[in-house]
């Protein structure tokens, strides 16, 4: 798991902002299966982990509102769960120089949106998950579970594939 967050760092710090985005959206999936008794991710356990991990950031409530944003955007590589919700839409923007817009809500009468920033947003759920992670690396279901997470092996996976890395 700490590769996954290390690389997931790279791919901000590198500016692949979609990259980067798609797979601190799927982080607290990873979390929540992680910890749960059958290791199977569910959109309950997704928007508890949220609003438990990142209480911050996220009031109770929104750890739905960004499942359904990261399924939108996973899935139909949309930026908008429902065009008839009376919530407002995720924007998150790129670092700009010296200026920095984070949860700032604007409101256009019918139309509103929650500007995030992008690399605060990425930094806080990977901030989240490895805090999250030394608070249950020794414990049950999660040494378990963590035993089926897929994972680079450097020097390939005997007998399918040896002497070149995969992810597996």
């Amino acid at each position: 798991m700490d590769d996954l967050l290390e690389e997931v760092e790279k791919s901000i710090d590198a500016g692949l902002y979609y990259v980067g985005l798609f797979a601190c959206l799927m982080i607290p999936d990873v979390c929540a299966a992680l910890g749960s008794a059958d290791g199977k991710a569910t959109p309950a356990g997704y928007a508890a982990w949220v609003e438990r991990h990142m209480a911050r950031w996220w009031d109770r409530g929104d750890g739905q509102t960004l499942y359904q944003f990261r399924n939108s955007l996973l899935h139909q590589a949309t930026g908008r769960p429902d065009g008839r919700s009376s919530k407002p839409r995720l924007l998150f923007a790129e670092p700009e120089r010296n200026q920095r817009v984070h949860m700032t809500l604007i409101d256009l009468g019918e139309d509103r949106a929650v500007v995030v920033d992008l690399p605060t947003f990425c930094f806080e759920v990977l901030g989240a998950a490895r805090s999250w992670l030394a608070s249950v690396q020794g414990t049950e279901p999660f040494e378990t579970n963590l035993q089926r997470l897929i994972r680079r092996h450097p020097e390939g996976l005997p007998p399918f594939v040896v002497g070149r890395p995969v992810i597996g």
